[in-house]
């Protein structure tokens, strides 16, 4: 069985994974929300950029739903 400590463990990190995947949204956002960026930047950054933050907000959205499932 698992212990408190496991969970406690768990939510710790899945909470940091939260806080990082975040920022990291909040920071791609911002990039590309910027119309000087999306004016200047070659076509494959944006598309990394757009590929990136896709990829981090399904992330947020599993985590998220760890989390609710530990509470």
């Amino acid at each position: 069985m698992f212990t408190a400590w496991f969970f406690i463990l768990i939510f710790s990190k899945l909470s940091k994974q939260q806080e990082k995947l975040e920022k990291e949204i909040a920071k791609l956002s911002g990039m590309l929300n910027n119309e000087r960026f999306v004016a200047n930047a070659p076509a494959n950054v944006l598309e990394e950029n757009r590929a990136g933050l896709a990829s981090a907000e399904d992330k947020l959205a599993k985590v998220v739903a760890e989390l609710k499932s530990l509470s």
